[in-house]
């Protein structure tokens, strides 16, 4: 995390409610209260590095990584779970990501559980952004979000198209662009040199939010481990992408270029909001509805389990 005041009450209490027991917290450098406010909470450790997130760093070779250039920041996140929480199921989440059981399910408990009864270790997520209905909502004078509720009160809607295939042996194939991409194709924000079906993917539409890491079984980014996940269970993750804090936010990437290729899909993000801000534009399309609850996810296919 680095400066996520906004997200960061919202955040603890909503995986509290869903049993998790304790946080490990890696702060980037956060100047705006994060770190005060993280240190005062009875089931948080705040971990730190001397290498910031986004710096480049070749000079550590990892027994389950490649040694290539990466980010300090992924490399770190790639280790902890297996230095710290070996054989322990760890749920692993962004400030903004807020991941949704199945219906039936209403706790972490209940579920890894049933995982450890069928000696599952990865569970797949399929990454759903949710959004305000027009542009002008980005601007409202909301400093921080205290629940997830409060987060949907703010960005209410998403795409109820089915995002992603997952084969027997777990392969993942996309179907759709994310929020995000839609967006980028609808306010003809260009993507450079990507070319073909990849041109308005947008954001990933996949992540790992469930891993019970070991000897054999390792995380090497937040998309991939050493294994693959089970295609019978998926969880949403619901990501909370525009909010009024993204613009602060697509500010800070761009400035320190921490993210993925320097930044350099903030700088689409920009681009698109200074074109929906000429024209107050909305987020709503065809596809859009409000959410009530985890069972509009399962039945627009990007929420299952068939254990």
């Amino acid at each position: 995390m680095r400066n996520e005041r906004f997200f960061i009450e919202a955040f603890l209490n909503y995986y509290r409610e869903l049993g998790v027991d304790h946080f490990l917290i890696l702060d980037d450098g956060s100047d705006d209260g994060t770190k005060e406010i993280l240190t005062e909470q009875y089931d948080v450790t705040v971990l730190e590095s001397e290498f910031a997130y986004g710096e480049v760093y070749r000079r550590v070779s990892l027994p389950f990584l490649r040694m290539q250039a990466m980010r300090a920041g992924i490399r770190l996140k790639a280790l902890l779970p297996s230095a710290m929480l070996q054989d322990q199921w760890c749920v692993y989440a962004d400030a903004d990501e807020y991941s949704i059981l199945p219906p039936e399910m209403h706790s972490f408990q209940q579920l890894v559980s049933e995982l450890d009864r069928l000696s599952y270790r990865v569970v797949l997520g399929v990454v759903v952004e949710f959004y305000p209905k027009t542009y002008s909502d980005l601007k409202l004078d909301v400093q921080k979000a205290k629940s997830f509720d409060e987060l949907l009160n703010i960005a209410p809607y998403f795409d109820s198209a089915k995002l992603l295939n997952v084969n027997e042996v777990g392969t993942i194939e996309r179907l759709r662009p994310s929020a995000s991409g839609r967006l980028f194709r609808e306010y003809g924000v260009p993507l450079g040199s990507t070319s073909g079906s990849k041109k308005h993917r947008g954001s990933a539409t996949h992540k790992l939010p469930l891993i019970k890491p070991g000897r054999r079984v390792k995380l090497l980014s937040g998309h991939k481990a050493s294994v693959s996940a089970s295609p019978d269970l998926a969880l949403t993750v619901a990501h909370f992408k525009f909010t009024p804090d993204v613009l602060r936010r697509t500010n800070l990437a761009l400035n320190t270029q921490a993210w993925s290729g320097g930044s350099h899909k903030y700088s689409k993000y920009e681009l698109l909001f200074e074109k929906m801000a000429e024209c107050n534009g909305t987020f709503i399309s065809s596809d859009s509805v409000r959410y009530k609850s985890g069972e509009q996810l399962v039945q627009c296919g990007n929420l299952w389990r068939n254990l």
